[in-house]
């Protein structure tokens, strides 16, 4: 599947494997998931993904391998998202990495992993942005 149209799923409340094996996909469109909770494996294994919009998962309570295997995965930044999250192995650049921190919520005892990512070469910027998540109480693990 290389593309979907932009669905009306503002009533979504379990993404969790929505796109699964999309291998083909390079990005999606601007989904409404502000009342989604599960996001488990939504993307996995989506190795062509690039780009991802930036979805509302405030309300997100699970993010349990949604973006393992994307490892084609540039851009990403979450609105609000509160629930460990791994972006693990993909290709964010610094850039990327500094805004998909900054949009994170406020968490309590959280992790977000950015191991494996090109920009995450510790660079100014991304050691202010990551100071700016420990203070919102997440751990991040690089």
């Amino acid at each position: 599947l290389p593309s979907i149209p932009l669905f009306v799923t503002s009533a979504g409340t379990n993404f969790g494997t929505m796109l699964s094996g999309c291998w083909a996909m390079l990005s999606v469109p601007l989904l409404n998931t502000s009342s989604g909770t599960t996001f488990t494996s939504m993307f996995y294994n989506n190795a062509s993904l690039q780009f991802l919009p930036t979805f509302n998962t405030a309300a997100g309570t699970v993010f349990t391998t949604m973006l393992f295997g994307c490892a084609s995965l540039q851009t990403a930044a979450f609105a609000g998202t509160t629930k460990t999250i791994s972006y693990a192995g993909c290709q964010m650049s610094a850039a990327d990495l500094i805004a998909m921190l900054n949009a994170l919520g406020s968490a309590t005892t959280q992790t977000v992993t950015i191991t494996g990512n090109w920009g995450d070469a510790g660079s100014g910027p991304l050691t202010t942005a990551i100071a700016a998540a420990v203070s919102k109480g997440w751990t991040v693990t690089s």
